[in-house]
């Protein structure tokens, strides 16, 4: 099996240079422009600088909303706020025509008994694509999460193959509390995308590959291996061109 991932290939636009890059290696670009809440406030005016930005560049993903939004929250006002904010995204998505969304979990430490979470989370993922089209797919992160557990669980409960996780490595090293082998072999083809950043486990800094303790290279051969049909996505926040000359010097990236 060839490690090469080109076609699976994408640059966070959390980065000033990732649409550039996009257009001279030919791979795909996860749109954050779409985290910001007065992006969406205000989409009208903001979209068609958005989809000049994206001009000659094949493939997306994006990056929903997160700040403040709990989809497990208890209280019913609050759902309604963390629906109609997704909501937005989706609405956002259609109109730059990109069907694959990501979206972090929500969970925090010591918020809720884990049972409760998963069946507040069931309850509103299940509500949030009850009227989505069948080609639009959502990836939950993990965030702070502590280990894989309660997202797998999620997975199955939901049991719609329009909703995967997206795996991210940095706040793994960061926030978890067990290694990256076990997330991966945990979750499976359950993985759908995959953040790929470093940091040296202090913080969420969105290193390069070289730079920092993340393991990415037993990353991209483990989930290559349960997960064949991921994708991946550079989400550094600067040396993508750094990034990008890592995985063509191990093999991952032919240009």
């Amino acid at each position: 099996m060839t490690k090469n991932i080109k076609d699976k290939l994408y640059f966070s636009a959390m980065a000033e240079d990732a649409y550039e890059l996009a257009r001279k290696y030919n791979v795909g670009v996860e749109v954050n422009a779409l985290c910001v809440s007065t992006v969406l406030d205000d989409f009208s005016s903001t979209k068609h600088a958005i989809k000049a930005d994206m001009a000659g560049i094949n493939r997306f993903t994006a990056h929903g909303i997160f700040n403040d939004l709990i989809p497990a929250a208890m209280d019913p006002e609050i759902r309604k706020v963390v629906m109609n904010r997704f909501n937005a995204v989706f609405h956002a998505v259609t109109e730059l025509e990109i069907h694959r969304v990501v979206f972090h979990s929500g969970w925090f430490p010591n918020t809720y008994f884990p049972e409760i979470w998963v069946e507040n989370s069931k309850r509103f993922w299940s509500e949030f694509m009850s009227d989505k089209p069948p080609d639009f797919n959502i990836m939950i992160e993990n965030a702070y999460d502590f280990g894989p557990d309660l997202l797998c669980r999620l997975i199955d409960v939901l049991d719609d193959a329009r909703i995967k996780i997206c795996l991210d490595l940095g706040h793994i090293n960061t926030f978890s509390k067990t290694t990256l082998p076990n997330w991966i072999h945990t979750l499976g083809d359950r993985i759908g995308h995959v953040h790929m950043h470093s940091n040296d486990a202090d913080g969420d800094k969105h290193w390069a590959f070289a730079k920092g303790t993340v393991d990415i290279k037993y990353a991209l051969d483990a989930i290559s291996e349960c997960a064949p049909n991921a994708t991946f996505c550079i989400e550094t926040r600067d040396n993508v061109s750094e990034s990008i000359q890592w995985l063509v010097r191990d093999g991952y990236l032919i240009l």
